[in-house]
């Protein structure tokens, strides 16, 4: 009865469960599952959705987000999104409580939104297993409700069933009626399931009145307020329709807040004043004297309004504000009491600052250099050394003051603090927990290592890898772009119907949405590699020389088809894109195709400048075998080069006799050559700089010199990569790089240390010799990237200065060379005759087949004697026959 009292938008449920009450008659308790729960809030959704970071039909997005946000959490939909609106959706979450539906997410992207503040992420019921390791409570299952058959499905089952199905993934599911339903029983009933698998709800498609938002909030359900609902029910209307009241007037009591939800007094709402409040973003309420009363247009002591919000018996609303002057008619901040704590300590330190006298400890604090800050730093100690609880407080409230201070120095306030304290919450990755000052026993320690320590060093890869990547290229050798599809969808590299092959105008789309800063970035490097490019190339010259027959040469020639591999893991490197396809169309190859799995708009960006005519949107062994055999639209390739992980080597080492490979890569090196008069900062940064590849990587020092000077500088050293790691944000890597494979050479000499530099035979080198740089580094035989001097940085060549970054590893700079221009050219030798020339003249021929005569090859030896004048003829001599 009272259900159908409240559809017929008589009578509010509150308001019948009065008269009931009123009239002695006892409510039955339900025995199902409680739909709200007594401390239950009030929420709704506000949807707003986007195409790459902008507004549809135009407008402020960032004001309309403000003006959802004051009444609950935002849904941003950009399924379409790409850098360019990633970068104003991050700015959004960032400011706002915001969920975000992207379309199709890896957990990598996934955990990157969640760690930049998104408060959920929504996702489609195929994409929730790929993410089942996040927090539950942050995951939303969207599921859309079809009815048919006298029932409603999702997801090819009754709709109930599918939410328990994603229940123990998703703590939130999100159920999208596809068509408008004033179906209540059916609300009720998927209420139920959810409660039952402890599942939150949120309904969209049901709400038409905003007596339906009341209803949905009765069973404890969110509604989420898309276009339609904000057009005819309205922001104000679905935020007051479960409000009631027991006053005559209607008006609801409201408790105003400061920004820390402190209570400044209270005041009463109206539909009238909370329409206005949360309009304009103000502090409006309704008056029994002045009708809609918006505070501080004649005092000027006015209120942004940051947030409403509903208590939980539906008759009361919070305002929290933000104040510019008291709010009390007292000139006091609050009615209730002066502010005290925290709230107090700010606006004392803050009038303090305003007005602090010339000379006083305030005025020190704030003028004088260092001494701020040497006073936190104190406190800071003081506190961490104090014992018992009265002292602990003390030092705290201390420290508390000059932390204040300083916060009120640089403009920030307590709310700002709080709200770095809310976004630091919602990460789903933590910090390491390590101490910019070494713990005792945690400091880096180098590995002291000698010249006989130095072992011969290859790229092995695993049996393991082997194995696989051996299995994955004969599925792919054998069923060609149908086996590359299925491989490739079943380890993640491609959702299933998405392209294998990108092309140009898709590469020229992800470069125009990228911010133009990241296109001059590119573009600028870009260029750097094909200048150097083009600089070896000219070098690599057709030749010629006469012969006694004419002439023989050389000519040089690009392959034809350029494969180009670039990671995509843990970082994805465009810089790679960069530096194998770039020299690539600078040799001459007709087709170059970059493969990479999931490739992002910069990756796409990257191929696109540096030239690729095609991107495999594929990684692993599987791509190495599409590129080496072809598979479907992909053409065997002439070259694949690039680096990978240990299944991309792998499957290079397996296809390298039937296709030319650059090298077979293994984790990446860096061999510091530094004399104890170096700066042990500049050397730990650029040692760090490696390690941060892979907890494989290996950071070498070598030193020379008085061995107490030696000490003392890798001592230094060691102090600087302990300092520098615990501020470094890929400390995980690093840390764990430095520990089980930086090693330090002692050597007495010079010369001993370009003899352990040499057996070491290291990828990258840095010499860094504060007298002598280029004598030492004219000594040097072996590496495949030489660094020399403090300006030349081994993350130069990574990136910017044009020399490539694709280098032998393990000690193979010993017989091969890095990437370059020369890996897709060819020298190919000819010989040319000259109808004047003779073949008698010299000895050239009759050599031939002399020399042919003594390997028992007699028919190389009569196809060279036909040439000569004397053979009339006859390919075999009579000595030859016998």
């Amino acid at each position: 009865l009272a259900a159908s009292i409240f559809h017929d938008g008589v009578l509010s449920i509150p308001d019948v469960k009065r008269v009931i009450a009123e009239a002695g008659v006892e409510l039955r308790s339900s025995t199902g599952p409680k739909m709200v729960e007594d401390t239950s809030v009030f929420t709704v959704v506000t949807e707003v959705k986007l195409k790459n970071g902008v507004l549809p039909a135009g407008g402020d997005l960032e004001e309309l987000v403000k003006k959802y946000a004051r009444v609950g959490e935002v849904l941003l939909a950009d399924n379409e999104v790409l850098d360019a609106g990633k970068t104003t959706l991050k700015r959004l979450i960032d400011r706002y409580r915001c969920q975000v539906q992207l379309g199709h997410l890896e957990v990598g992207d996934a955990t990157a939104w969640l760690n930049a503040g998104a408060t959920q992420v929504v996702v489609a019921a195929d994409n929730l297993q790929a993410l089942s390791e996040l927090p539950r409570d942050r995951l939303v299952c969207e599921l859309t409700a079809h009815f048919a058959d006298g029932k409603w499905t999702a997801f090819g089952a009754p709709i109930c069933d599918s939410i328990k199905a994603v229940s123990a993934v998703a703590g939130t599911v999100l159920v999208r009626f596809a068509h408008n339903t004033h179906d209540f029983e059916e609300c009720c009933r998927i209420a139920r399931t959810a409660a039952s698998v402890d599942v939150k709800l949120i309904v969209s498609g049901c709400i038409q009145r905003a007596q339906d938002v009341a209803a949905i909030d009765g069973l404890g359900v969110t509604s989420l307020l898309d276009d339609e609902v904000l057009a005819t029910v309205g922001l104000c209307g679905a935020v007051s329709a479960p409000l009631h009241s027991d006053r005559v007037d209607g008006m609801w009591p409201t408790v105003v807040c400061d920004e820390t939800g402190k209570a400044l007094g209270l005041a009463y709402s109206s539909q009238r004043s909370l329409q206005h409040a949360i309009e304009h973003g103000v502090g409006a309420y309704e008056s029994r004297n002045r009708g809609l009363w918006v505070k501080g247009l004649t005092s000027g002591n006015t209120q942004e309004l940051l947030a409403v919000r509903v208590d939980c018996d539906r008759d009361a609303i919070q305002f929290r504000v933000r104040s510019q002057g008291p709010f009390c008619h007292r000139n006091i901040d609050g009615c209730f009491n002066p502010s005290s704590g925290l709230r107090a300590l700010e606006q004392t330190v803050r009038s303090r600052i305003e007005s602090a006298p010339q000379g006083s400890y305030t005025a020190k604090l704030l003028t004088k250099e260092g001494l701020l800050s040497a006073k936190l730093v104190e406190e800071a100690q003081e506190l961490a050394d104090a014992k018992d609880p009265q002292h602990v407080a003390e030092e705290a409230a201390d420290l508390l003051y000059f932390a204040m201070v300083r916060m009120q120095q640089a403009g920030v306030g307590i709310e700002d603090v709080e709200r770095v304290l809310d976004k630091r919450a919602l990460k789903v990755t933590r910090r390491p927990g390590s101490a910019k000052v070494a713990l005792p026993g945690d400091k880096v320690k180098l590995v002291r290592k000698r010249i006989t320590d130095v072992k011969q060093r290859r790229c092995a890869v695993s049996e393991k890898a082997m194995d696989a990547a051996r299995e994955i290229l004969a599925q792919v050798q054998a069923g060609g772009e149908e086996a590359l599809v299925r491989i490739a969808t079943k380890l993640g590299d491609i959702q299933e119907g998405q392209p294998v092959v990108l092309d140009r105008d898709a590469m020229k789309a992800a470069w125009e949405s990228l911010a133009e800063a990241d296109r001059a970035v590119l573009e600028r490097s870009a260029a750097r590699i094909k200048r150097f490019a083009q600089a070896q190339k000219a070098g690599l010259e057709k030749m010629s020389i006469p012969i006694e027959v004419g002439k023989a040469g050389h000519d040089v020639k690009s392959v034809e088809i350029a494969g180009c591999y670039a990671p995509g893991g843990r970082y994805p490197l465009p810089s790679t894109v960069l530096m194998t396809a770039v020299p690539a169309k600078v040799a001459g190859c007709k087709d170059v195709w970059v493969a990479t799995p999931h490739p992002s708009p910069l990756m796409l960006g990257a191929a696109f400048i540096a030239g690729a005519d095609h991107v495999l949107a594929v990684g692993g062994a599987q791509a190495i075998a599409a590129l080496a055999y072809g598979a479907g639209p992909v053409p065997a390739v002439d070259v694949i080069v690039g680096p990978g992980n240990q299944y991309v080597t792998a499957a290079k080492q397996l296809v390298s006799g039937l296709v030319k490979i650059d090298m077979l890569a293994g984790p990446s090196e860096l061999l510091v050559l530094a004399d104890p008069k170096q700066s042990p900062s500049l050397v730990a940064a650029d040692l760090l700089a490696q390690a941060e590849h892979d907890v494989q990587a290996a950071p070498i020092l070598v030193t020379f010199g008085d061995k107490a000077d030696c000490e003392t500088f890798v001592a230094a050293v060691e102090d600087q990569l302990e300092q520098q790691l615990c501020a470094l944000p890929t400390e995980d890597v690093a840390r764990v790089a430095v520990r089980d494979n930086g090693q330090v050479f002692f050597c007495a000499t010079e010369d001993e240390a370009v003899q352990v530099t040499d057996l070491f035979a290291p990828e990258h080198l840095e010499v860094l010799v504060k007298e002598g740089s280029d004598r030492v580094a004219n000594k040097l035989q072996h590496y495949g990237g030489l660094f020399v001097g403090e300006l030349c940085a081994e993350v130069l060549g990574d990136y910017a200065a044009g020399p490539n970054h694709t280098l032998p590893t393990g000690g193979t700079a010993r017989s091969v060379g890095g990437l370059s221009v020369f890996t897709f050219l060819r020298v190919r030798t000819w010989m040319q005759s000259r109808p004047e020339m003779r073949a008698g003249d010299g000895h050239m021929v009759s050599d031939a087949a002399a020399l042919a005569d003594l390997e028992g090859l007699k028919a190389h030896a009569a196809s060279a004697r036909l040439r000569l004048p004397q053979s009339n003829g006859h390919a075999f001599s009579p000595e030859a026959r016998a």
